[in-house]
């Protein structure tokens, strides 16, 4: 092995561990955005859900009736 062959696989080693370091940290960063997410308060958007729901509900039932007007 010459010189520049032991250099470089040094180099290469030095890189891939750069890159293993690199990884974990992305990987970790990527884990906790996950359960930051997982985490929110489940009642309160179910809550939302229901609020929105019935908003939704109220709008159909006072809707006018036009479709239904037309056809007579």
């Amino acid at each position: 092995m010459t010189s520049y062959e032991a250099e470089f696989a040094a180099a290469n080693a030095e890189y891939a561990a750069k890159f293993a370091v690199v990884r974990f940290v992305i990987g970790a960063l990527l884990f906790a955005a996950v359960a930051a997410v997982a985490n929110v308060n489940t009642p309160a958007v179910l809550a939302a859900d229901e609020v929105r729901a019935a908003v939704a509900l109220e709008m159909v039932r006072t809707m006018p009736v036009t479709v239904a007007d037309a056809a007579n």
